[in-house]
Protein backbone atom coordinates (compact mmCIF):
# COMPACT_ATOMS: atom_id res chain seq x y z
CA UNK A 1 0.00 0.00 0.00
CA UNK A 2 1.41 3.69 -0.76
CA UNK A 3 2.61 5.49 2.13
CA UNK A 4 2.93 9.10 2.04
CA UNK A 5 5.78 11.03 3.23
CA UNK A 6 5.75 13.90 5.81
CA UNK A 7 6.90 16.04 3.21
CA UNK A 8 3.68 14.87 0.91
CA UNK A 9 1.69 15.44 4.03
CA UNK A 10 3.07 18.99 4.84
CA UNK A 11 2.99 19.89 0.86
CA UNK A 12 -1.37 18.80 0.99
CA UNK A 13 -2.08 21.11 4.44
CA UNK A 14 -0.11 23.53 2.87
CA UNK A 15 -1.63 23.83 -0.47
CA UNK A 16 -5.29 22.26 0.58
CA UNK A 17 -7.36 25.50 1.16
CA UNK A 18 -5.00 27.66 -1.23
CA UNK A 19 -6.30 25.68 -5.00
CA UNK A 20 -8.85 23.56 -6.44
CA UNK A 21 -8.91 19.76 -6.13
CA UNK A 22 -7.45 19.41 -9.47
CA UNK A 23 -4.73 21.68 -9.01
CA UNK A 24 -3.75 20.49 -5.67
CA UNK A 25 -3.60 16.87 -7.23
CA UNK A 26 -1.73 18.14 -10.33
CA UNK A 27 0.66 20.07 -8.49
CA UNK A 28 0.94 17.19 -6.12
CA UNK A 29 2.36 15.05 -9.09
CA UNK A 30 4.54 17.53 -11.05
CA UNK A 31 6.71 17.87 -7.37
CA UNK A 32 6.57 13.97 -6.45
CA UNK A 33 6.63 12.47 -9.41
CA UNK A 34 3.38 10.54 -8.89
CA UNK A 35 0.38 9.27 -10.95
CA UNK A 36 -2.44 10.22 -7.72
CA UNK A 37 -5.99 10.69 -8.98
CA UNK A 38 -8.05 13.40 -7.33
CA UNK A 39 -9.60 10.80 -5.42
CA UNK A 40 -7.03 9.51 -3.88
CA UNK A 41 -5.90 12.71 -2.96
CA UNK A 42 -9.32 13.44 -1.51
CA UNK A 43 -8.90 10.92 0.51
CA UNK A 44 -5.99 11.60 2.21
CA UNK A 45 -6.93 15.07 2.71
CA UNK A 46 -10.07 13.90 4.28
CA UNK A 47 -7.98 11.04 6.52
CA UNK A 48 -5.88 13.49 7.59
CA UNK A 49 -8.41 16.08 8.77
CA UNK A 50 -6.78 18.62 5.71
CA UNK A 51 -10.66 19.07 4.64
CA UNK A 52 -13.77 19.61 6.40
CA UNK A 53 -15.37 16.27 6.95
CA UNK A 54 -19.12 16.69 6.23
CA UNK A 55 -21.31 15.02 9.05
CA UNK A 56 -24.95 13.16 7.51
CA UNK A 57 -27.36 11.81 10.42
CA UNK A 58 -27.99 8.34 9.87
CA UNK A 59 -31.38 8.27 8.49
CA UNK A 60 -29.97 10.13 5.40
CA UNK A 61 -26.61 7.72 5.13
CA UNK A 62 -29.64 5.03 5.38
CA UNK A 63 -31.78 6.96 2.62
CA UNK A 64 -28.55 7.41 0.59
CA UNK A 65 -27.38 3.38 0.95
CA UNK A 66 -30.93 2.35 0.08
CA UNK A 67 -31.24 4.52 -3.19
CA UNK A 68 -27.88 5.05 -4.44
CA UNK A 69 -27.92 2.29 -6.62
CA UNK A 70 -31.07 3.31 -8.35
CA UNK A 71 -30.30 7.38 -9.25
CA UNK A 72 -27.58 9.35 -10.41
CA UNK A 73 -25.75 11.54 -8.01
CA UNK A 74 -28.08 14.46 -8.96
CA UNK A 75 -30.92 12.72 -8.80
CA UNK A 76 -29.85 11.47 -5.46
CA UNK A 77 -28.74 14.84 -4.34
CA UNK A 78 -31.84 16.56 -5.16
CA UNK A 79 -34.41 13.80 -3.23
CA UNK A 80 -32.08 14.15 -0.12
CA UNK A 81 -32.14 18.01 0.11
CA UNK A 82 -35.85 18.03 -0.79
CA UNK A 83 -37.11 15.34 1.84
CA UNK A 84 -34.21 15.90 4.63
CA UNK A 85 -34.41 19.71 4.37
CA UNK A 86 -30.90 20.28 3.48
CA UNK A 87 -28.48 21.84 0.33
CA UNK A 88 -25.81 19.44 0.11
CA UNK A 89 -24.25 19.96 -3.39
CA UNK A 90 -24.07 16.50 -5.79
CA UNK A 91 -19.88 16.44 -5.49
CA UNK A 92 -20.69 16.43 -1.38
CA UNK A 93 -22.93 13.71 -2.19
CA UNK A 94 -20.56 11.93 -4.79
CA UNK A 95 -17.20 12.18 -2.33
CA UNK A 96 -19.18 10.62 0.43
CA UNK A 97 -20.57 7.96 -1.79
CA UNK A 98 -16.98 7.12 -3.41
CA UNK A 99 -16.03 7.42 0.29
CA UNK A 100 -17.87 4.88 1.64
CA UNK A 101 -17.78 2.86 -1.45
CA UNK A 102 -21.38 3.54 -2.36
CA UNK A 103 -21.79 3.39 -6.08
CA UNK A 104 -24.72 4.47 -8.66
CA UNK A 105 -23.12 1.89 -11.37
CA UNK A 106 -20.56 4.36 -12.33
CA UNK A 107 -17.99 2.51 -14.15
CA UNK A 108 -19.98 -0.44 -15.58
CA UNK A 109 -20.78 -0.18 -19.09
CA UNK A 110 -23.86 1.70 -20.04
CA UNK A 111 -26.02 -1.44 -20.49
CA UNK A 112 -25.68 -2.02 -16.68
CA UNK A 113 -26.10 0.74 -15.33
CA UNK A 114 -29.89 0.69 -15.83
CA UNK A 115 -31.64 -1.45 -12.70
CA UNK A 116 -34.68 -3.50 -13.72
CA UNK A 117 -37.42 -3.97 -11.26
CA UNK A 118 -39.34 -7.20 -10.97
CA UNK A 119 -42.48 -5.56 -12.18
CA UNK A 120 -40.31 -4.41 -15.49
CA UNK A 121 -39.04 -7.75 -15.70
CA UNK A 122 -42.34 -8.84 -15.86
CA UNK A 123 -43.79 -6.70 -17.71
CA UNK A 124 -40.88 -7.55 -20.59
CA UNK A 125 -41.66 -11.48 -20.07
CA UNK A 126 -45.52 -10.69 -20.79
CA UNK A 127 -44.90 -8.46 -24.02
CA UNK A 128 -42.18 -9.94 -25.91
CA UNK A 129 -43.36 -12.66 -27.75
CA UNK A 130 -43.11 -11.77 -31.59
CA UNK A 131 -43.06 -7.77 -30.46
CA UNK A 132 -40.18 -5.63 -32.53
CA UNK A 133 -37.52 -4.34 -30.31
CA UNK A 134 -38.23 -0.72 -31.71
CA UNK A 135 -41.87 -0.76 -30.23
CA UNK A 136 -41.26 -3.17 -26.92
CA UNK A 137 -38.99 -0.40 -26.01
CA UNK A 138 -41.36 2.35 -27.22
CA UNK A 139 -43.94 0.79 -25.30
CA UNK A 140 -41.55 -0.04 -22.17
CA UNK A 141 -40.58 3.36 -21.77
CA UNK A 142 -43.73 4.92 -22.11
CA UNK A 143 -45.38 2.24 -19.14
CA UNK A 144 -42.78 3.23 -16.74
CA UNK A 145 -41.67 6.95 -17.78
CA UNK A 146 -38.47 5.99 -18.30
CA UNK A 147 -35.99 6.71 -21.18
CA UNK A 148 -34.01 3.73 -21.78
CA UNK A 149 -31.73 3.25 -25.13
CA UNK A 150 -32.12 0.09 -27.33
CA UNK A 151 -28.83 -1.55 -25.79
CA UNK A 152 -29.64 -1.37 -22.36
CA UNK A 153 -32.91 -3.13 -23.31
CA UNK A 154 -31.31 -5.92 -25.52
CA UNK A 155 -28.72 -6.65 -22.75
CA UNK A 156 -31.54 -7.02 -20.51
CA UNK A 157 -32.98 -9.42 -22.63
CA UNK A 158 -29.94 -11.52 -23.28
CA UNK A 159 -29.57 -11.40 -19.68
CA UNK A 160 -33.01 -13.22 -19.12
CA UNK A 161 -32.46 -15.43 -22.22
CA UNK A 162 -35.01 -14.15 -24.10
CA UNK A 163 -35.94 -13.54 -28.07
CA UNK A 164 -38.90 -11.77 -29.46
CA UNK A 165 -39.15 -14.58 -31.67
CA UNK A 166 -37.85 -12.53 -34.95
CA UNK A 167 -34.10 -13.91 -33.87
CA UNK A 168 -33.00 -17.58 -33.53
CA UNK A 169 -33.83 -19.35 -30.40
CA UNK A 170 -30.65 -20.64 -29.40
CA UNK A 171 -30.51 -24.20 -27.70
CA UNK A 172 -29.49 -24.35 -24.17
CA UNK A 173 -25.44 -24.48 -23.27
CA UNK A 174 -25.12 -23.18 -26.85
CA UNK A 175 -22.07 -21.00 -26.85
CA UNK A 176 -20.55 -18.09 -28.93
CA UNK A 177 -18.04 -15.76 -28.63
CA UNK A 178 -19.94 -11.95 -27.43
CA UNK A 179 -17.55 -9.36 -29.08
CA UNK A 180 -18.77 -6.82 -26.84
CA UNK A 181 -17.57 -8.18 -23.65
CA UNK A 182 -14.72 -10.08 -24.95
CA UNK A 183 -15.85 -13.81 -23.58
CA UNK A 184 -17.17 -17.12 -24.57
CA UNK A 185 -20.95 -16.94 -23.18
CA UNK A 186 -23.40 -20.06 -22.73
CA UNK A 187 -26.67 -20.33 -23.06
CA UNK A 188 -28.34 -21.76 -19.41
CA UNK A 189 -31.54 -21.62 -17.88
CA UNK A 190 -30.59 -18.61 -16.11
CA UNK A 191 -29.95 -16.65 -19.43
CA UNK A 192 -26.44 -16.27 -21.39
CA UNK A 193 -22.97 -16.13 -19.00
CA UNK A 194 -19.80 -16.05 -19.10
CA UNK A 195 -18.72 -19.73 -19.95
CA UNK A 196 -16.07 -18.97 -17.31
CA UNK A 197 -18.54 -18.58 -14.73
CA UNK A 198 -20.83 -21.36 -15.76
CA UNK A 199 -17.63 -23.38 -15.47
CA UNK A 200 -16.52 -22.22 -11.89
CA UNK A 201 -20.58 -23.06 -11.01
CA UNK A 202 -20.74 -26.49 -12.34
CA UNK A 203 -17.36 -27.08 -10.63
CA UNK A 204 -18.11 -25.02 -6.92
CA UNK A 205 -21.59 -24.74 -6.97
CA UNK A 206 -23.41 -21.18 -7.28
CA UNK A 207 -21.83 -17.94 -6.98
CA UNK A 208 -23.38 -14.54 -6.20
CA UNK A 209 -23.69 -11.98 -8.51
CA UNK A 210 -21.10 -9.90 -6.38
CA UNK A 211 -18.31 -12.09 -7.59
CA UNK A 212 -16.76 -12.57 -11.39
CA UNK A 213 -14.42 -15.57 -12.53
CA UNK A 214 -11.28 -14.55 -14.40
CA UNK A 215 -8.56 -16.25 -16.10
CA UNK A 216 -5.40 -16.67 -13.90
CA UNK A 217 -2.95 -17.12 -16.88
CA UNK A 218 -4.59 -14.30 -18.63
CA UNK A 219 -5.78 -17.13 -21.35
CA UNK A 220 -9.68 -16.91 -21.99
CA UNK A 221 -9.62 -20.36 -23.56
CA UNK A 222 -7.93 -21.93 -21.05
CA UNK A 223 -11.42 -23.27 -18.79
CA UNK A 224 -8.99 -25.64 -16.85
CA UNK A 225 -10.26 -25.54 -13.27
CA UNK A 226 -7.41 -24.05 -11.65
CA UNK A 227 -7.08 -21.23 -14.13
CA UNK A 228 -10.93 -20.08 -12.77
CA UNK A 229 -10.78 -18.00 -9.99
CA UNK A 230 -13.30 -16.28 -8.38
CA UNK A 231 -12.88 -12.72 -7.41
CA UNK A 232 -15.34 -9.66 -6.05
CA UNK A 233 -16.04 -6.86 -8.06
CA UNK A 234 -13.98 -4.40 -5.89
CA UNK A 235 -10.93 -7.35 -6.08
CA UNK A 236 -11.17 -7.66 -9.71
CA UNK A 237 -11.17 -3.18 -10.25
CA UNK A 238 -8.07 -3.10 -8.02
CA UNK A 239 -6.32 -6.41 -10.15
CA UNK A 240 -7.17 -4.40 -13.37
CA UNK A 241 -6.18 -0.96 -12.18
CA UNK A 242 -2.69 -1.68 -10.22
CA UNK A 243 -1.88 -4.14 -12.88
CA UNK A 244 -1.68 -7.17 -10.91
CA UNK A 245 -2.80 -10.04 -13.48
CA UNK A 246 0.20 -11.68 -15.28
CA UNK A 247 0.28 -14.54 -17.63
CA UNK A 248 2.20 -16.71 -14.94
CA UNK A 249 -1.04 -17.76 -13.10
CA UNK A 250 1.33 -17.85 -9.37
CA UNK A 251 2.04 -13.96 -10.27
CA UNK A 252 -1.83 -13.08 -11.08
CA UNK A 253 -2.87 -15.34 -7.84
CA UNK A 254 -0.57 -13.34 -5.51
CA UNK A 255 -1.45 -10.11 -7.19
CA UNK A 256 -4.69 -11.16 -5.94
CA UNK A 257 -3.41 -11.70 -2.18
CA UNK A 258 -2.21 -8.42 -2.23
CA UNK A 259 -5.12 -6.62 -2.74
CA UNK A 260 -7.01 -8.72 -0.43
CA UNK A 261 -4.36 -7.38 1.94
CA UNK A 262 -4.84 -3.88 0.96
CA UNK A 263 -8.70 -3.90 0.84
CA UNK A 264 -8.40 -5.18 4.46
CA UNK A 265 -6.29 -2.82 5.28
CA UNK A 266 -8.45 0.12 4.09
CA UNK A 267 -11.17 -1.63 5.45
CA UNK A 268 -9.86 -1.13 9.22
CA UNK A 269 -9.10 2.62 8.34
CA UNK A 270 -12.14 3.32 7.55
CA UNK A 271 -13.27 1.41 10.67
CA UNK A 272 -10.68 3.85 12.74
CA UNK A 273 -12.03 6.92 10.63
CA UNK A 274 -15.61 6.46 12.20
CA UNK A 275 -14.41 5.52 15.42
CA UNK A 276 -13.12 9.33 15.75
CA UNK A 277 -15.74 10.46 14.11
CA UNK A 278 -18.12 8.98 16.79
CA UNK A 279 -15.53 9.99 19.40
CA UNK A 280 -15.83 14.15 18.24
CA UNK A 281 -19.86 14.09 17.95
CA UNK A 282 -20.05 12.35 21.30
CA UNK A 283 -17.41 15.26 22.90
CA UNK A 284 -19.38 17.99 20.63
CA UNK A 285 -22.81 16.59 22.21
CA UNK A 286 -21.21 17.01 25.41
Amino acid sequence: MFRYSDEMISFLRAHRNQMTLAELTKKFNEKFGQRKSTYAIHRICYNKGLCQKIRYRNDVKEFIKHHVKSLSYKELTEKINTIFNLNKSVNQIKGFCIYHDLHNGKGKKVSEQFYFTDDMIQYIKNNITQTAYKDLLKNFNEHFSVNITKSILKYKLQKLGLSNGRTPDHQLFTEHFDKRNGYFIIKTEKGWISKQRFLWEQYNGPLSEEYCIIFADGDITNFTKDNLIKVNRKEHFHLNRRKLRFSDPEYTKTGLNIVKLFLKAEERQKEINNEESEKENQQAEA
